[in-house]
């Protein structure tokens, strides 16, 4: 009986320090950059701005008598502000959409669209690729980085330079894995 509750208790030291050496290796510094090509290009596909556009030019053809009768003075003033604020809700999205911008280097990853979003590539502690294959032209490629306790940012791929930058991103944080996997 004392012999079968060494083994346990060996096996419980064992345990915990397997988990120790497990926790003090995830909450180890990211590791250093390593050589990764500059890339930059639009934040969304084409096939995406196109879509983008094509929908705000039928919701504006759509939305033209409603807003002829706003402006004919039968519209309480109420009206007239929600409609606004509509249109600049929507034109702000589709600004974002067609013009945002991102780039990646060595040192830091960028997006500008409506806000800049930027983080130091030394300071992302998680990093997630998010890429169905086949898809990409409507679910836009995106790599989702946690740089702090509470800092999540995404950004996103348009073009094939930069889903390849965060493939090289993603296989430089994980060294062993197979760039595929991260599909």
């Amino acid at each position: 009986m004392a012999k079968k509750h060494r083994s346990h208790t060996r096996d419980a030291e064992r345990d915990a320090s397997s988990r120790s050496a497990a926790s003090s290796a995830s909450s180890s510094p990211p590791p250093a950059p390593a050589a990764l090509h500059a890339a930059s290009g639009p934040s969304y596909p084409l096939p995406v701005r196109v879509l983008a556009t094509a929908l705000l030019a039928a919701l504006i053809v759509a939305a033209a008598p409603a807003v002829s009768g706003l402006s004919s003075g039968q519209a309480a003033t109420g009206d007239l502000v929600v409609t606004a604020l509509l249109a600049v809700i929507i034109g702000a999205g589709w600004y974002a959409i067609v013009f945002g911008r991102t780039h990646i280097d060595a040192q830091v990853l960028r997006q500008r669209g409506l806000r800049t979003k930027e983080v130091q590539r030394n300071a992302i502690q998680q990093a997630k690729l998010v890429f169905i294959p086949g898809l990409q032209w409507i679910v836009v490629p995106r790599l989702v980085v946690r740089s702090g306790a509470f800092g999540m940012a995404t950004f996103t791929a348009g073009n094939a330079e930069l889903l390849e930058a965060f493939q090289d991103l993603m296989a430089a944080r994980h060294p062993g894995a197979d760039r595929r996997s991260s599909r």
